[in-house]
């Protein structure tokens, strides 16, 4: 598979792609997935060596060293199974993922002016006309974008800020023709979409809405406000996964870990830390494995999980940008 999408990113889509930093993750994907597994490690060989030492200081350092290959192998086994998985490379289901989410960021970014768009798309199609240069001007704006999120991968719909603007600015073009005759017409009827789009944000409970925004910023700030009340820094661990920028960059004065698989994907440089002997915070959702390891430790029913871990019982989690 990254054999196929390596060689068409050089041809095809290379012009999209080809920055010293994409090349680098495809060349680091390319070398985990050449041999399978990724990092050679047989659970039954390790087994077979230990059983053949005496010694129980060889015998402890043996197997931690087999331990850490394994974490190794499995977190290469993880990264490229994630690659296969996102890239529409793996087969039609990402294909269809990647480009599902695209429409629909584009749709919540632009309401009724979509309907626009969708509009002079169709009316273009059925008359068969060819392609203007303003057409053709947009193409070359927008399309670069629109391959990388459905040919390569597309992680959110923030993402789509990207082509937003251009969208804009081709709705505009689209009825600066009729404006010149009738510019009180176009004008009543972009206020008219205008108004839609406020309306959606404003009125409706939708995952984009003014709604929703406002109550992810009370829970943020109810759970900042309770970590920072009840915990001190100097003894006190966060544990995040898909809000660990966010635990950084709001609790900058306490130590914020990664907790969760597959750290390499995040940072090179990600280092393992026990955690032990202290006060832990998840912030924010964990995976489901995750979130079973340590429900059963923390306290429910506050804002945050929260939990004293014993010197007995540590905690695997990881350092991504080590001081």
């Amino acid at each position: 598979m990254c054999d196929m999408g390596h060689d068409r990113d050089r041809t095809a889509f290379g012009f999209l792609v080809d920055t010293p930093e994409i090349r680098s993750l495809i060349d680091e994907t390319q070398r985990l997935m050449a041999a399978n597994p990724p990092v050679a490690f047989s659970v039954q060989d390790a087994n077979a060596r230990l059983q053949q030492i005496t010694d129980p200081a060889q015998y402890a350092a043996q197997a931690q060293q087999d331990m850490q290959t394994y974490k190794t192998q499995q977190a290469a086994r993880g990264q490229a199974a994630r690659v296969s998985e996102l890239s529409p490379a793996a087969g039609g289901d990402a294909l269809l993922r990647n480009t599902l989410l695209t429409v629909y960021a584009l749709w919540w970014g632009l309401v009724g002016f979509a309907l626009l768009l969708v509009a002079a798309i169709v009316a273009a199609l059925l008359t068969r006309r060819r392609l203007s240069a303003d057409a053709a001007f947009f193409a070359l704006w927008l399309m670069p974008a629109a391959l990388v999120y459905v040919l390569i991968h597309i992680g959110d719909p923030g993402y789509l800020m990207s082509v937003l603007p251009g969208l804009y600015v081709a709705c505009a073009a689209l009825v600066a023709p009729i404006a010149v005759k009738s510019p009180r017409a176009v004008l009543m009827f972009a206020a008219v979409l205008v108004a839609i789009g406020v309306g959606v944000f404003v009125a409706a409970d939708t995952p984009f809405s003014a709604q929703s925004i406002a109550s992810h910023d009370r829970s943020l700030e109810g759970r900042v406000a309770f970590i920072r009340g009840r915990f001190p820094p100097a003894t006190t661990v966060i544990l995040a996964q898909s809000e660990y920028l966010t635990a950084r960059y709001y609790l900058p004065e306490y130590r914020v870990l990664f907790f969760g698989p597959q750290p390499d994907v995040l940072s090179r440089a990600a280092q393992e830390i026990r955690v032990s002997a202290t006060t832990v915070v998840v912030f924010g959702a964990l995976g489901a494995s995750s979130s079973t390891e340590v429900a059963a430790r923390l306290h429910t029913g506050d804002p945050v999980l929260w939990g004293d871990i014993d010197a007995g019982s540590a905690l695997v989690a990881y350092e991504l940008e080590p001081r």
